[in-house]
């Protein structure tokens, strides 16, 4: 049987006894951060790390003998701080997650940050360089830096600053002014903080010209026209583009974007002349609208493919039918009614099937569907029709069984379930109150967390099964362990080496004695006791250990059936042991 140390001080050891409960076969206290080290300081940065805790953390740092904290949050065992004053005392300590709470600032580490100083090289920006200037564009490099860079320009002699931010060594600036003189440089995140703008780059855009040959529309063409629908496309430009389309003489515009040379309109006016053009975006800027095409819309009809066929419910609960259909595709809406009345109710797919959930029992409905074809919706058609089935008591698939309680600790627990799946509330509460607290989950399985020490909880399963929500039902149960993380825990530097592993119990289950036996990594005393599952101490004694293996016989002969816990206490080290007693 696996056994579980745990690392106290001498004054915790009566706390201890509360620890384990029935269910609890391991658990090992990684709540205590150690090793806190600081290393790659500089003026105002510094590399954090440590070890004995895992998980969300979040650290906090001051300078010392001050309350101004900042934090930082990881999920790692590491951390770089940044923005740090030079020259500073700073310390720092950790808030784990650990036990099912966050466990409260503790380890004490510090460090000191370097004077400041010129920034190094590598903080200086080299070797700014402007190419492929036009009237409106320009691609800036430069060299020395890397990562998050801003750059800054703006006409020169000016302070209309505009920016753009990047972690490359390159970028390329747009919507410039023709055939103006521009300064820029630039700021980087360097050495722990921002460096302030440097570099003293310039260029000049040229002259404004009527727009290069890519930077216009031809060969505007139009296909595949329906009445609602058609196909456009064009060539001689790229990149980001707006189509512009209206009836024709009219400013009805509306508007469609594309990266590629093509796309498709749809909910067009029937029998209808319309006119379009393109603006792209082109030489640094948007060229405006060009290109004036045009096509005529079909009159309006329903073609075949654009009518449901096939209307078929199967399945049908007292809440729920599967409803599927043919000769359409795409997006659907499915109306259903009760039948002879409007009151309406609407799901919607991409499939040409659909569940549908929460009917009323013994109920005769109506359904249609209404589709996305031709470039609109069509009306709604199809009158298919069901009839739920009588109510009843929910099948065995809805009720939830085996309802099991694991891992308790002071604010965790591990809880499932069997008999059902799907979604599933769960409902958990102090004994005897309303104080409801709810979690959802796909799984059979969930683990609950900030719950309070050594206190009986009830919990209980709503599942949705059937078509409809089922009410509360499992009636599970669990107590919560006395919390011990508050106090009697030793800290790292003065935890004792003295080792004492590999507790077993033989037989356990017990009828009236057993033999325990351990290994011990040197000679000295030992403390035991026997707990029950109230925590009542039963047993307790004093004994020798010699280096290597020990055992000592266990005599429960006068102790009911039940569940008790053996606790062995050598040096600051505790482990302990469930025992079964028949």
């Amino acid at each position: 049987m696996k056994t579980t140390i745990y690392k106290f001080n001498i004054y915790g050891l009566l706390i201890v006894a509360f620890l384990m409960i029935a269910g609890n076969s391991q658990s090992q206290n990684t709540c205590v951060p150690d090793s806190l080290t600081a290393t790659n300081v500089t003026s105002h940065t510094v590399d954090l790390g440590w070890a004995g805790i895992n998980g969300p953390t979040h650290v906090r740092y001051y300078p010392t003998g001050t309350t101004t904290y900042k934090y930082k949050f990881t999920t790692a065992n590491h951390i770089m701080l940044g923005r740090l004053n030079p020259n500073t005392t700073y310390s720092w300590d950790l808030n784990n997650f650990c036990n099912g709470q966050w466990t409260e600032y503790s380890g004490n580490g510090s460090f000191t940050t370097l004077a400041d100083t010129i920034p190094p090289p590598t903080c200086i920006p080299t070797d700014l360089t402007a190419t492929n200037a036009t009237a409106h564009t320009i691609d800036l490099t430069w060299a020395g830096i890397s990562g998050p860079t801003w750059a800054r320009y703006y006409p020169t002699g000016t302070t209309n600053y505009k920016y753009k931010f990047t972690t490359a060594n390159n970028l390329s600036i747009n919507h410039l002014l023709a055939e103006t003189a521009y300064s820029w440089d630039l700021n980087n995140f360097c050495n722990g903080q921002w460096t302030g703008y440097s570099g003293n780059g310039n260029f000049t855009t040229l002259a404004d010209t009527i727009p290069p040959p890519t930077c216009i529309p031809t060969d505007l063409m139009d296909t595949n026209a329906t009445a609602h629908t058609i196909d456009l496309a064009w060539a001689g430009i790229s990149g980001l583009t707006w189509a512009r389309y209206y009836p024709t003489g009219t400013t009805h515009y509306k508007y469609r974007f594309t990266t590629a040379n093509h796309l498709t309109l749809n909910r067009l006016l029937p029998g209808t002349a319309y006119s379009w053009d393109l603006n792209n975006f082109c030489n640094g800027q948007w060229t405006g609208y060009t290109g004036n095409g045009s096509f005529t819309t079909l009159p309006d009809s329903i073609p075949p493919q654009c009518i449901p066929t096939d209307l078929t419910a199967t399945n049908p609960t007292p809440h729920s039918v599967t409803l599927s259909w043919a000769g359409i595709t795409g997006m659907t809406h499915v109306r259903y009614y009760l039948t002879g009345t409007t009151n309406y109710k609407y799901k919607m797919t991409h499939s040409n099937n659909i569940v549908l959930n929460h009917l009323l029992p013994d109920t005769a409905y109506s359904w249609d569907l209404n589709n996305f074809c031709n470039g609109e919706w069509t009306p709604y058609t199809g009158n298919g029709s069901f009839t739920t089935l009588p109510d009843t008591i929910p099948p065995p698939t809805c009720i939830p069984t085996n309802l099991a309680d694991t891992n308790v600790t002071a604010h965790s627990v591990d809880l499932s379930w069997g008999g059902i799946t799907g979604p599933t509330h769960l409902r958990y509460y102090p004994t005897g109150t309303t104080n409801y607290i709810f979690r959802d989950t796909h799984m059979n399985h969930i683990t609950l967390h900030n719950l309070l020490p050594n206190t009986p909880y009830s919990w209980d399963l709503s599942n949705f099964c059937n078509g409809e929500w089922t009410p509360f039902t499992g009636d599970g149960t669990f107590t919560t362990l006395p919390d011990i993380f508050k106090s009697g825990i030793v800290a790292a530097d003065e935890q004792s080496t003295t080792g004492l592993s590999d507790l077993t119990v033989h037989p356990n289950p017990i009828r009236e004695k057993a033999i325990v036996t351990f290994t011990s990594a040197d000679n000295g005393s030992y403390l035991f006791k026997i707990i029950d599952i109230t925590g009542r101490e039963l047993k307790t004694g004093t004994r020798q250990a010699s280096t290597g293996t020990n055992t000592f016989e266990l005599n429960l002969s006068d102790n009911q059936k039940g569940i008790y816990f053996l606790y062995i206490r050598k040096g600051s080290e505790l482990n302990h042991i469930k025992l079964l007693k028949e």
